[in-house]
């Protein structure tokens, strides 16, 4: 939870009070989904698929899907499939998560439809690697439903111009369910998360300035989405690390409001 101090004293660690301001602007614009919109947005992700299966099957039964993930046990991806299949009631009746290594196998069963969740899509770039490897998983018949919970736009994109090449024949359906507009960029006045050029350009440089001391190589965030967002266990490396890295050395000390471990 974050109280009151611990806003204040995150805020104390920016030097002046114009920083502080600026800064907290920035947290004033910070989108957060928490479990309870997560849920909902899960719930609605589900029923639009129930109405394409019904829409290309007629009928259809849930015992033909099942819920995967991109990865390791310990990524995001498996806590998403975690939270869509409790969402959704999957456990309730044993209908439950499989490895990918399973999912071939899984056609016997009548396994025709394959979930698979992700919390955010930045550049697009490593979704799209781990959705090109993949199709190996799947059987011929099988099709792969893709729901990010959020996102920007040209990583979205990025992943449904390319993927279509690779999943032939729409095997793969792609949904964003929050999106996040690329551009404008926060630092933009169109943006309206500041209101003056010099303002922003002030907030620009400080989040450079103390960025480049906590992640050198992704001073705004990986591919410098500099993506406003948090979710109610995690928040994206593509957010600012002024929100999200931690620093603990002797000549630089820095506490995030929302630390990644």
């Amino acid at each position: 939870k974050l109280t009151t101090e611990r806003v204040l004293s995150y805020l104390r660690q920016f030097g002046t009070p114009q920083d502080q301001r600026i800064i907290f602007k920035i947290l004033k614009n910070l989108y957060f989904i928490g479990g309870l919109e997560e849920n909902k947005l899960l719930n609605n992700a589900y029923q639009e698929m129930q109405n394409y299966l019904k829409k290309r099957d007629g009928t259809w039964m849930k015992k033909q899907i099942r819920i995967s993930y991109f990865g390791s046990v310990g990524k995001s991806s498996n806590a998403m499939a975690r939270s869509f299949a409790s969402a959704n009631q999957f456990l309730k009746d044993k209908r439950g998560i499989l490895r990918p290594s399973q999912l071939k196998d899984a056609i016997a069963d009548g396994v025709t439809d394959i979930v698979i969740c992700d919390d955010f899509v930045g550049t697009g770039s490593t979704l799209k690697e781990d959705l090109s490897n993949y199709i190996d998983y799947l059987a011929p018949e099988q099709q792969l439903h893709l729901f990010v919970l959020a996102g920007m736009s040209e990583g979205v994109d990025l992943i449904t111009n390319e993927l279509g090449k690779i999943y032939e024949d729409e095997r793969i359906k792609i949904r964003c369910l929050h999106e996040i507009s690329s551009q404008p960029s926060i630092f933009d006045l169109e943006s309206k998360v500041f209101e003056t050029a010099e303002e922003a350009k002030q907030a620009r440089k400080l989040m450079l300035d103390i960025g480049s001391k906590l992640e050198p190589k992704a001073p705004l965030g990986f591919g410098e989405c500099c993506a406003l967002i948090t979710f109610s266990r995690t928040i994206p490396n593509n957010a600012p690390p002024i929100l999200w890295s931690e620093s603990n050395k002797a000549d630089f000390k820095f506490q995030p409001l929302f630390p990644r471990h």
